[in-house]
């Protein structure tokens, strides 16, 4: 199952959630604490969302993804995607897994009005995972202000 977290939920699992977008940051980014601590008032406040993919076993949670994303717009294009900021799980994702995660976010996303799915990654089972959903790869680049 692929849901969003509630704010009870987040608060709950911060701790768990900490570790996974700590270790799932750009590479730009550094995960200092007080970056992790605005990350969790933005998911408090609803500016950020963090999904979770997990499954039932025994009785026992087993989560083996987290998401982080935000909403955002062009102001030059007015076009609004959902942005993935974090992504990381815990293990190998199943087709089905990685597969209801992307339905999941899909479906949020045209309801919030948005007409993509966006992310940086340099995970090549990432990329290819979006061309196979008809995504377009496209360079960037980040250097350093003198």
């Amino acid at each position: 199952m692929f849901t969003q977290l509630t704010f009870e939920q987040v608060s709950d699992r911060w701790n768990v959630l900490k570790v996974a977008i700590h270790n799932s940051m750009p590479h730009e980014a550094q995960a200092t604490p007080s970056m992790l601590n605005q990350i969790l008032v933005k998911l408090m406040s609803g500016e950020l969302q963090c999904w979770e993919g997990f499954k039932q076993r025994a009785g026992e949670l087993e989560i083996y993804m987290i998401v982080v994303t935000m909403l955002r717009k062009d102001e030059v294009t007015d076009r609004k995607t959902v942005f993935i900021h974090n992504l990381y799980s815990f293990r190998d994702l199943t087709d089905s897994e990685f597969n209801e995660g992307y339905l999941v976010l899909s479906r949020w996303g045209r309801a919030q009005g948005c007409e993509a799915l966006d992310a940086f990654t340099n995970v090549d089972s990432l990329l290819h995972a979006g061309l196979r959903r008809g995504g377009k790869v496209t360079g960037y680049v980040s250097v350093p202000l003198m």
